[in-house]
């Protein structure tokens, strides 16, 4: 039996490093392990430390780079049974992270699990709160709702193979992914045992593009809407939760801006998300997929 990681990488020196070296200390139960990086033309020393730590790297251009089409690349060159896909700024919590998200595939209580996400020192007050919300202490296998995400998740290649992620939109290839499969029956679970520290380190306008891109890909999923009066309720709703959170932390001086720009940030890209035409009308598509378009220093 064999698992095969797989991370998607552009420039992720960073944290890769610390993710790798915390996968080579996973305590896998004599399971074979490989890693495959999918680098989209980094120009740091990601690549180094990859072959450091002999990973099986991958190449795609950037001007072909999607979501899912990265992922499909790595399933591809995959040897293993089971896929675990983990973002190359997301470091495990613990030695067991691999072998508990695994598990619900190996005793077949589910074909496609997420595990938990946690918030880091670096991580913005509003995010936290997404965080505790998304991914909560209790596990659910299988879980009833059609919620997953890549950044710490695991499939059955057998299922992968059967429907492969959608190549064609701007992000949410995991949530698309899930929605499909459990339409055809398969069993998608949530374990909480498995948990990493997911480390967003971004400017106001990466937010902002982030979520516009997923809600562009959220409209063409979901054929869902958001109108300005909706975006601007949930703006205040969420800045009224978050302040309330923070008050009760003791924190709301230190972090009172901050929610209020990230909320903003959010509700503003989630708008012009969903209410715009679609990318292929607007803008170049490389706007929307490449996750970096908008620069690091801004």
């Amino acid at each position: 039996m064999m698992i095969s990681i797989i991370i998607r990488t552009y420039n992720e020196e960073k944290y890769l490093e610390e993710l790798l070296s915390s996968i080579r200390n996973q305590v896998t139960e004599n399971i074979s392990v490989e890693t495959i990086i999918v680098d989209s033309g980094s120009n740091d020393k990601t690549l180094e430390i990859a072959k450091r730590y002999n990973c099986n790297i991958q190449h795609i251009k950037q001007e072909d780079f999607t979501f899912g089409y990265s992922l499909n690349v790595g399933c591809e060159a995959a040897s293993g049974d089971f896929l675990v896909f983990v973002s190359g700024h997301c470091i495990p919590a613990t030695t067991n992270w691999l072998i508990q998200l695994c598990k619900p595939l190996i005793t077949k209580q589910a074909d496609y699990v997420y595990g938990r996400q946690l918030s880091h020192e670096k991580t913005q007050f509003s995010e936290k709160q997404i965080f505790e919300t998304n991914f909560p202490n209790e596990s659910s296998i299988p879980q009833r709702s059609n919620f997953c995400n890549n950044a710490n998740a695991a499939m059955n290649k057998t299922l992968w193979k059967s429907l492969k992620f959608n190549e064609s939109i701007s992000g949410l290839e995991d949530l698309d992914f899930a929605q499909r499969a459990q339409a055809l029956g398969y069993q998608l679970g949530y374990q909480s045992k498995s948990s990493v520290f997911h480390i967003h380190e971004e400017s106001w306008p990466q937010i902002q593009h982030r979520f516009r891109r997923e809600a562009q890909a959220l409209k063409q999923i979901a054929f869902s809407s958001l109108s300005l009066t909706e975006a601007i309720y949930w703006f205040f709703l969420a800045c009224i939760s978050d302040c309330e959170k923070a008050l009760k932390a003791r924190s709301l001086l230190r972090n009172l801006a901050a929610i209020f720009k990230y909320r903003f940030h959010q509700f503003r890209g989630l708008y012009l998300g969903q209410c715009g035409a679609t990318y292929k009308n607007i803008e170049p598509k490389r706007l929307y997929f490449w996750p970096y378009s908008i620069n690091k220093e801004r």
